[in-house]
């Protein structure tokens, strides 16, 4: 069964930016399945102005790329009671709620997130159920850049500083 990664828009935006989103499965053994927010093409490359996040075309080619690959989250099943729960938490926008709950349901998968206003909401939850299902399913972008450090650490050290 593949790996299902739940990515975030952060992460999608800081590792194009980067230059190293189209190597993000080979921090993965296996195979992996690539999930983004079906609004991600609308929030990270408006119609109204490509570059506004993306600052060159450059990444909002990577962008692209990446999102042309990507499963829709919507088509995931969700744990219907935990997105309203979530979606009821301050810090967790409709989004980040949406990635939370698929990855909940889902038995082999992780959420790729840099959002740290979303986790601390996840904390103040205090709920004991929606912990055990997202334990050990949380990855952090700086944990994906140092699994980028570890594989290519010269390379990875330089994009980060640019």
């Amino acid at each position: 069964m593949a790996l299902k990664l739940f990515v975030d828009n952060d992460v999608i935006l800081k590792l194009a930016q980067y230059g190293i989103l189209e190597h993000l499965t080979a921090l993965f053994t296996g195979p992996v399945d690539l999930i983004a927010l079906d609004s991600a093409k609308y929030k990270l490359l408006p119609k109204r102005d490509r570059l506004e996040l993306c600052k060159t075309e450059v990444v909002a080619s990577r962008v692209q790329a990446f999102l042309d690959t990507a499963v829709p989250a919507s088509s995931e099943p969700v744990d219907v009671e935990l997105l309203e729960r979530l979606n009821g938490s301050p810090g967790i926008d409709t989004g980040e709620a949406l990635l939370f709950s698929a990855a909940a349901s889902a038995e082999n998968a992780r959420v790729l997130t840099g959002d740290k206003r979303a986790l601390t909401g996840l904390v103040e939850l205090l709920d004991t159920h929606c912990a055990q299902l997202l334990a050990g399913k949380i990855i952090m972008l700086e944990a994906l850049l140092q699994g980028f450090t570890q594989i290519d650490p010269g390379h990875t050290q330089y994009v980060v500083r640019l």
